[in-house]
């Protein structure tokens, strides 16, 4: 993978940190594509990783059941 293609990954989830961090609303964004990104960079990361977080995390469960 080139820089520029992990960069472009990358800057969405350091911009998706300071609202979650900061507890402001979110419901303008695509939390499906932000949790893709999410496991996407994971996996690149440290595939071993994405599928522990895979098997505990419970964002799709509540993606479907949102309002």
């Amino acid at each position: 993978m080139a820089r520029s293609e992990a960069y472009d990954s990358v800057r969405p989830l350091h911009e998706l940190r300071i609202p979650v961090a900061r507890y402001k609303p979110m419901r303008h964004l695509d939390l499906d594509l932000e949790h893709q990104r999410i496991s996407d960079v994971t996996r690149w990361m440290c595939a071993e990783m994405r599928g522990w977080i895979g098997q505990k995390a419970q964002v799709p469960r509540l993606l479907l059941i949102r309002p």
